[in-house]
């Protein structure tokens, strides 16, 4: 059973349903600094008793989603499922960072880009981050982000508090009366980014939430070329009329769906 029982960032234990007491409890996976995603047992297997291999798939940031068979005897995986994409993952190199945030903490952050990038500060780079809703961001693939990064730009993913990277403590650490913890954060990796040469503020965007990215354009504008602050509810006062702020009242619960007149683009927005 996974559980978060005296574990915030999560464990699995065994329970005997013969002898269910929390004293009898045995943990199979502690809980750790990160925080556990999931967990799940062996099922879907109909092969015969005789056979030793299973199926996998897997996938980074400039690798495509592929299905590997593991030889459980040997410990050998071979790829019997290529996906056709046109990518030389060889071209570009994967690296976690951690830098410190302005309150002292650690936060890491993930730099893509083309093997022997040359650190001279005129790289194109977008640097990106979310933060919030208890969201880890994990490194999927992406066609777009391939077609950026064979062009000469930088790639950054940035694991800020908000997040449910290090479990709910991460997350509680960048929500309401905290969050200005993450426009900190977010700030101080694009000033590690310009400090170790990957690029500079001619050179540098800021991307995606838009809570996030429209406070930082407006606390640190020399820091940033260019501002894409992806679903932006800026207007405080009227923001329950556009984007996603229409799906929620005053409380914070679901609304109704807004007539047309109430939609972005309307003259009462």
């Amino acid at each position: 059973m996974q559980t978060n029982w005296g574990a915030r960032n999560g464990r699995i234990v065994r329970i005997d349903p013969r002898n269910p007491a929390e004293a009898n409890w045995t943990t199979i996976v502690p809980e750790r600094t990160e925080k556990l995603q999931g967990a799940s047992t062996a099922g879907g297997f109909s092969e015969e008793p005789t056979h030793t291999d299973v199926y996998y798939t897997f996938a980074t940031f400039t690798a495509p989603p592929m299905v590997y068979r593991y030889d459980i005897a040997t410990g050998r995986s071979t790829v019997v499922q290529d996906t056709k994409v046109p990518v030389d993952p060889s071209q570009f190199k994967t690296r976690q960072v951690f830098f410190t945030s302005k309150d002292g903490t650690r936060v890491p952050m993930f730099i893509i880009a083309r093997t022997g990038l040359a650190l001279n500060g005129t790289n194109p780079t977008v640097v990106f981050g979310y933060c919030g809703f208890n969201i880890a961001e994990l490194p999927p693939f992406s066609a777009s982000r391939i077609s950026w990064l064979e062009q000469g730009g930088v790639w950054v993913t940035v694991n800020l508090r908000g997040g449910s990277e290090y479990g709910d403590a991460w997350h509680e650490a960048g929500m309401k009366e905290k969050k200005q913890i993450v426009f900190d954060e977010f700030i101080a990796a694009a000033e590690w980014l310009v400090a170790n040469q990957y690029t500079s503020p001619e050179w540098l965007c800021g991307s995606h939430s838009g809570l996030l990215v429209g406070a930082v354009m407006t606390q640190r504008s020399e820091l940033f070329k260019v501002a894409l602050p992806a679903v932006g509810v800026m207007d405080r006062l009227r923001f329950h009329t556009f984007t996603i702020g229409w799906n929620r009242d005053y409380t914070g619960n679901a609304s109704p769906m807004p007539d047309a007149t109430e939609m972005p683009g309307s003259p009462n927005c």
